[in-house]
């Protein structure tokens, strides 16, 4: 991203103004834990965990955005997720949750940091993933138009280093010794629209051949983003 606070916003007061992608996590995340956040930003996130009784603990590789943050968190830590200085200081701590939320597509070897996430687990303790789909029926069809063009946001991310679909994110889990506990993918799901969207009876045709077409259809093409609550095998 050229704009390091891309993702900057002002803190949703409202819960059931969030994303379905965040009220998922805030959902799993529960009260009173104490969480690691991989890539907190400005907070987004953190506020509402703090909100709900959470110790969190930040690391962010911006420092704009992590001062941003520094009022949600027990303990601010910048740099780069992947260097050992960043680590030691994440080691200081066990947490109940860790959650890495649009930010292992980013690294170079996201394996490592999942096999070090076992130390750092409490005793029953989860971890919190979200993945971007790039199977999801739209950049697929992009792709075979022979459009494959990188974006700043979202699924063609041009700082993405690696890329999954609903089959190959719990292969790489699960050979980091973890189970995959839930999946939900139902945050930002692809819409196919059979008729323009020009009036409300339109759309609710649309909404309906969505619905039917989400049922039948494997997550692989629907969901552009997967969440994974996983534990240690």
């Amino acid at each position: 991203m050229d704009n390091q606070l891309a993702y900057d916003r002002p803190i949703v007061e409202d819960f059931n103004r969030l994303s379905s992608e965040h009220k998922k996590v805030i959902e799993w995340v529960g009260h009173g834990k104490q969480v690691f956040e991989a890539a907190c930003h400005t907070g987004y996130i953190s506020a509402w965990l703090q909100k709900n009784g959470c110790i969190v603990t930040g690391a962010e590789l911006f420092e704009p955005a992590l001062e941003k943050a520094r009022p949600f968190l027990k303990s601010a830590i910048l740099g780069d997720l992947e260097s050992e200085e960043v680590w030691a200081q994440i080691s200081r701590d066990q947490y109940d949750v860790v959650l890495y939320m649009h930010i292992l597509e980013h690294l170079v070897n996201p394996e490592k940091v999942l096999e070090r996430t076992r130390d750092i687990l409490k005793p029953g303790g989860s971890v919190i993933i979200c993945l971007p789909n790039v199977s999801n029926w739209s950049d697929r069809w992009k792709m075979f138009r022979g459009h494959f063009e990188y974006t700043d946001v979202g699924v063609m991310d041009k700082t993405h280093l690696k890329f999954y679909n609903y089959f190959t994110a719990p292969k790489m889990i699960e050979s980091c010794g973890f189970t995959v506990k839930e999946y939900c993918g139902d945050s930002w799901k692809v819409r196919f629209n059979i008729l323009p969207e020009t009036n409300r009876f339109f759309s609710r045709i649309n909404d309906h051949f969505n619905r039917v077409m989400h049922y039948f259809l494997s997550p692989n093409m629907t969901d552009r983003v997967g969440m994974y609550l996983i534990t240690k095998s």
